[in-house]
């Protein structure tokens, strides 16, 4: 890699964008900056959003405590390369003891993209019925996807994208196809969402939807099981 000298940092800053002072305050730092191979390099300024950039830029610019030229210098994670958001987000789910996350846009039934939809979990099952009429289960594999086109990842919230992943762990956890209730499974999924250490730094509009998805199912729960 080519060694970054003072005149190499000063060459970089004039190329930004020139920020409003108002626009610094909101943007000094840019929060986590990643690595292109996914390694979380550090978390700088008030701001919780993930970038990616180069570690020789930002081990440079950070000792110049230079944070607005960092994040001029800095891509988010919705616009780098599908590489480059398997390693990051593969490297936030191993800090929830996830791994082999699958990233990519989500799809309905009728084949529309899913914009609102964070991650989806899919299980693999077959199932065997008996001259008895009785039924085996044989559960193969669970894989979780992360939607790349979702608003969640457009946002790149890093606290969001914690909460999605600790969702879609809960359904990957916890999945019996015996037992299986699509209703009891994401009232427990968007509980688990929103009891966990990372869901109070969450952004406002992430809370407020998951709070208002969890109380839809907590209904439909309460008015199944009881």
């Amino acid at each position: 890699m080519k060694k970054l000298t003072k005149k190499n940092l000063q060459q970089l800053c004039e190329t930004m964008v020139i920020l409003s002072e108002v626009e610094q305050r909101n943007y000094v730092g840019a929060a986590f900056y990643y690595s292109p191979d996914g390694e979380l390099l550090g978390h700088l300024g008030n701001s919780y959003e993930i970038r990616v950039v180069d570690s020789g830029i930002f081990y440079s610019l950070q000792d110049n405590n230079d944070d607005a030229c960092l994040f001029g210098n800095s891509t988010s994670l919705y616009y780098s390369g599908s590489g480059t958001q398997v390693n990051i987000i593969n490297y936030m789910a191993s800090e929830l003891g996830l791994n082999n996350i699958y990233v990519g846009a989500l799809y309905d039934g009728s084949g529309n993209v899913l914009y609102t939809s964070g991650g989806r979990t899919t299980h693999s099952v077959t199932q065997y019925t008996y001259p008895d009429g009785s039924v085996y289960y044989d559960h193969h594999y669970s894989y979780i996807t992360i939607n790349n086109v979702s608003d969640v990842f457009k946002g790149g919230n890093f606290y969001d994208m914690m909460c999605a992943l600790i969702h879609e762990q809960d359904h990957y956890d916890n999945y019996n196809p015996y037992t299986h209730n699509e209703i009891a499974s994401e009232f427990f999924a968007f509980g688990s969402t929103i009891y966990n250490e990372y869901f109070e730094y969450a952004s406002p509009e992430f809370r407020e939807s998951i709070y208002s998805q969890y109380r839809y199912y907590e209904s439909l729960y309460y008015n199944l099981y009881y």
